[in-house]
């Protein structure tokens, strides 16, 4: 019995230590099939946002978007609901712009991007009109923009200053860009708070334009998200509110890319 009780003595720390691991190991694994799980929810839902072709994405969505009207430009939420896939210098991304005003409703905007090495082109619809905005490289600092299939010009990333170019290439607008200041992306307040810059054409001030459309989901604090687009002029001409649309279309594309 001496010897038995020695050898019980003897077990007991080391049957616990098993138990230990053993739970250890079940709360890990535990974890990292709940992680799985959630990972392969978040992936199917993003492929299942993809699967649809893109002309049939766009023309389906744009056909039910809230009209556009003279209010529409002031009406651009910052926030996108978006679906994104990347990899290996391949991005999908489609998405609409919510209204500030009725954003349970589709949105006031749509858009589809496809790049393949980092090269491709971005497609911007309303329930009216139709961009397309061509993306030629991370380092390229041209991005031709056509508006229902005609050349409406080139935007020109120049430093902090964005030319607006026409078909001729002469510069005919700037964009004041605004710099972020601070912040890790996403993960902080920053990634929501508004940078306005003025847009002027033809030597009038047209409106100012957020440079940081919001990519979080959901809004940190269920804030309400700020405009893409402030003090949009009252008497903007097609023209004006094309190319203010236009470059809308050149900060979403950029944000989505450099995210």
């Amino acid at each position: 019995m001496d010897n038995l009780t020695a050898i019980l003595v003897t077990l007991i720390p080391f049957v616990l230590f098993c138990l230990i691991v053993f739970a250890i190991l079940a709360v890990f694994a535990g974890a990292v099939i709940f992680f799985l799980k959630f990972f392969n929810k978040q992936w199917s839902a993003v492929n299942t946002g993809l699967q649809q072709p893109g002309k049939a994405y766009l023309a389906e969505t744009a056909a039910n978007l809230l009209p556009w009207t003279p209010e529409a430009l002031a009406d651009l939420s910052a926030y996108l609901d978006y679906v994104s896939r990347a990899g290996l210098g391949n991005l999908h991304a489609r998405g609409t712009v919510k209204s500030l005003s009725r954003p349970d409703e589709t949105g006031r905007l749509v858009f589809e991007l496809q790049l393949k090495r980092l090269k491709g082109a971005m497609t911007l619809k309303s329930a009216q009109k139709c961009w397309q905005l061509k993306f030629l490289g991370l380092t390229s600092k041209e991005t031709p923009v056509e508006a229902d299939g005609e050349p409406l010009g080139t935007i020109q990333s120049i430093r902090k200053e964005i030319l607006l170019l026409d078909p001729n290439g002469q510069t005919i607008g700037r964009y004041q860009r605004r710099q972020l200041l601070g912040g890790f992306g996403g993960l902080t307040e920053y990634a929501q708070t508004p940078y306005f810059g003025p847009v002027e054409l033809n030597g009038r001030v047209l409106a100012e334009l957020n440079r940081n459309p919001i990519l979080l989901k959901p809004l940190v604090g269920n804030k309400i998200p700020p405009p893409l687009v402030k003090d949009p002029a009252s008497d903007l001409t097609p023209e004006e509110e094309t190319w203010l649309v236009a470059l809308v279309g050149w900060e979403i594309m950029y944000r989505i890319v450099t995210k």
